[in-house]
């Protein structure tokens, strides 16, 4: 580790001192790959679009903002995490919006009317819970995502939610 400088190791060690005590060495250097946001646990990864990029920005500053003020305290692996699900996003999907939930996590919504949205929770575990509300019908789930590919269901939900729905989308 020479040839990292004394800022990164403390980021690092601040990083990983705020990890969940239960965690196995190998998920604790996941989480550090997704702090650095290195390339070799996510090659397929496209570069993410203007839109893209505004939208990660955006967020960024908003977690800062709010921890800086010391309302909302969001972990570093959070946002990243929210990051990686906005650049999975296929290009043709409108981007959501976002906010800051007072537990920590990132909401991010996809709402085409007060009757039809698709909510997804962002925390500091590879699960993420979502939910959708289009007219009358409605669910739940709870999915991983691997930092690459947006999981099937998750998918199928927002399809469903901006297709004008109705859709035969089911949660398990």
């Amino acid at each position: 580790m020479d040839h990292f400088s004394v800022s990164t190791r403390e980021t690092v060690m601040e990083f990983v001192s705020k990890l969940p005590e239960e965690l196995s060495l190998a998920e604790i250097a996941r989480e550090i790959d997704l702090l650095a946001g290195l390339s070799t646990t996510c090659p397929t990864l496209k570069t993410p679009s203007s839109a893209k990029s505004d939208a990660i920005s955006r967020l960024e500053a908003l977690a800062d903002e709010f921890t800086k003020e010391g309302t909302i305290t969001v972990h570093p692996s959070v946002v990243l995490r929210a990051e990686r699900f906005l650049r999975a996003l296929p290009d043709d999907v409108l981007l959501p919006e976002f906010a800051l939930d007072p537990d920590g996590s990132i909401s991010l919504d996809l709402i085409e009317s007060r009757n039809r949205l698709f909510s997804l929770s962002v925390g500091q575990n590879d699960r993420f819970a979502y939910a959708w509300l289009d007219g009358t019908n409605q669910g739940h789930g709870v999915e991983k995502f691997d930092g690459q590919q947006i999981p099937r269901r998750i998918m199928d939900g927002i399809t469903a939610i901006i297709n004008n729905g109705s859709a035969s989308f089911r949660a398990a």
